[in-house]
């Protein structure tokens, strides 16, 4: 009886811990908002009006690889020449003249690497503004007195569990604001994990870097890969 009791508590002790880790679990394609009263949207608003690329978030291993020794020389290859055209910038202070590369290659260690992805397999996802039905599943935002509202900094979409953090006030509304072209959009607070990919694509990113919603963007990322690996 005692064993019995036992295996049944260790059964669901599993379940929760597998339910607890499947909630956890995020992938996402997280973005950087102009702000000048936020640390990293203050040095965001430096380089774009629009948005800056902040990462590809990935909470878990994705597959099994072990790390070689060329991966980080093979993500700046990748990424040096092509940072600009997606505002994936460094903010590190020894990259501040040229705006790349130590930042994002630490980046790509933590996600890409620690995760089971190559260089190639990780700029691929994090250059891929084409994936359809992306939802809103991490917003940072923070409580505005000037406007009784909360200014969102940071959104990311993809799929996982809905994840909201920061400074912010329970049952204000939120707001994006887009410095470059004086959008001011309105988000309802039972609304933020309603929000679209697309929806953020037509009016931020497109505004930011029009090239990535022309017609045949995917030939010209590919194009952009190609010049990377070359280089």
């Amino acid at each position: 009886m005692c064993c019995t009791v036992l295996s049944f508590v260790g059964y669901f002790g599993l379940l929760f811990l597998s339910a607890a880790w499947a909630e956890s679990r995020r992938e996402s394609l997280d973005f950087l908002l102009p702000d000048l009263r936020d640390h990293l949207g203050n040095r965001c608003s430096q380089q774009s009006d629009y948005f800056c690329l902040l990462r590809y978030w990935i909470s878990s291993e994705v597959k099994s690889r072990t790390p070689q020794e060329t991966d980080e020389s093979e993500f700046n290859s990748l990424i040096n020449t092509t940072f600009n055209s997606y505002n994936f910038f460094s903010f590190h202070l020894t990259d501040e003249e040229k705006g790349c590369c130590n930042q994002q290659i630490k980046i790509y260690l933590q996600n890409g690497q620690r995760n089971g992805l190559s260089p190639q397999e990780y700029y691929d996802k994090l250059t891929d503004f084409q994936t359809p039905n992306m939802s809103a599943v991490y917003v940072k935002a923070r409580f505005d007195r000037d406007i009784c509202a909360n200014i969102i900094n940071q959104i990311g979409f993809g799929r996982g569990t809905f994840k909201l953090i920061g400074d912010h006030r329970v049952g204000k509304d939120f707001f994006i604001h887009s410095p470059g072209n004086g959008g001011i959009y309105w988000v309802p607070r039972q609304g933020l994990n309603r929000l679209t990919f697309e929806w953020f694509k037509q009016k931020v990113i497109c505004e930011g870097q029009p090239w990535l919603c022309e017609v045949g963007t995917s030939d010209i990322s590919q194009e952009l890969r190609l010049q990377g690996s070359e280089t």
